[in-house]
């Protein structure tokens, strides 16, 4: 049997802020938490494990330029592995397909410019769109 693992993209979160709180609740010692991230996505199944990758509009230096807690926020997601999450700098969410390609005609993934990463030409699962209104 093969594990369910859903892949979660999470797009605009400005410091990163949202990520940090996120792997938090879903991997951190508290079953408690873990079980309010299931039930945040909407997954009865307790045993799905996650992968997420975050972006952000921003180039990493001008990310860490314009937000002063961005270097430590950054540094403490990092600390839960590449396997669970990653972050992409200088995604423009308004334009998804030049970044991780679109679907054809004949419903195939075609060419973006993440294409050369791992995580390229790929279908997510959930898809967290972080927009604060003001």
């Amino acid at each position: 049997m093969s594990e369910d693992i859903k892949k979660v993209l999470i797009l605009g979160d400005g410091n990163m802020s949202f990520a940090l709180a996120l792997c938090k609740l879903l991997w951190k010692e508290n079953g408690n938490l873990l079980n309010a991230a299931h039930t945040y996505f909407g997954i009865n199944d307790k045993a799905t494990k996650f992968q997420i990758i975050a972006t952000t509009f921003d180039s990493k230096e001008q990310l860490m330029t314009k937000y002063h807690d961005a270097k430590e926020i950054v540094s403490k997601i990092e600390k839960f592995g590449k396997e669970k999450i990653q972050i992409l700098h200088g995604i423009n969410a308004w334009e998804l397909s030049k970044e991780f390609g679109s679907f054809d005609d004949k419903n195939s993934i075609g060419e973006g410019k993440c294409e050369s990463m791992p995580l390229g030409k790929q279908l997510f699962d959930i898809v967290l769109w972080y927009v604060i209104a003001v």
